[in-house]
């Protein structure tokens, strides 16, 4: 029944495809002229690509439709009637007043189309309305808290990096205290070996000394 329903507005599938056909533009019109593929919310898709009829998108409107068809003859049926003329040689006009000819003997009017029209355009409204909702919602998780995540990310990046600078800065200094420590270290070794050296080249003079008075008073004061 869907299948018979989308052939009311499409020729042929083709018309359901990417192509500029005017089953496209009829269909983009009945979508509320929303000019987006919402199949699937998906961030990998390509920005700002080219508005195209989405077959899903499309089921979904027709069968809201079929699921609000109202009894009797009305627009849909109105629009069977159009179809069953297609392949007649016949101008839009003629058509139009062949198959109103046919509905006005069941006693169609012309406000009773229009009111058919109006009803079944309130429920595309209604599955804008939803589908506007989901949008949102799509848009709310997928690109705003994405967003607030990487707004988030940055900041931490930036606390870190300051960490990590202020980390460079304290090696640095450590760096420099340790360098100065070597240096002091170096020095103080050889201050204590300059040190030690000369005392012991005193102590050996003294030493000496003592050593040679020693013998001395004992060859001397015997």
């Amino acid at each position: 029944m869907l299948k018979n329903l989308k052939s009311l507005f499409f020729t042929t599938e083709e018309d359901n495809t990417t192509d500029n056909t005017a089953g496209e533009k009829n269909a983009a019109s009945d979508q509320g002229k929303s000019g987006k593929n919402v199949n699937n919310i998906n961030p990998d898709n390509t920005s700002g690509s080219k508005p195209v009829v989405d077959n899903a998108i499309l089921e979904k409107l027709l069968n809201a439709i079929e699921e609000n068809n109202q009894s009797g003859f009305d627009y849909l049926e109105y629009r069977r009637s159009l179809k069953s003329l297609e392949t007649f040689p016949m101008d839009e006009a003629t058509k139009f007043r062949s198959s109103y000819a046919t509905a006005s003997t069941m006693g169609v009017t012309v406000e009773k189309l229009l009111e058919s029209i109006e009803f079944y355009k309130k429920i595309l409204k209604s599955e804008e309305i939803k589908f506007k909702k989901t949008i949102e919602e799509q848009y709310s998780i997928n690109v705003e808290k994405k967003l607030k995540d990487k707004e988030a990310l940055n900041i931490e990046i930036q606390e870190k990096s300051k960490m990590i600078q202020n980390l460079t800065e304290e090696i640095r200094k450590h760096q420099s205290e340790m360098n100065e420590i070597d240096s002091f270290v170096s020095a103080a070794e050889e201050k204590i070996k300059t040190t030690d050296s000369h005392f012991n080249a005193s102590y050996s003079v003294l030493e000496t000394q003592m050593e040679q008075d020693k013998n001395k008073i004992k060859e001397y004061l015997k």
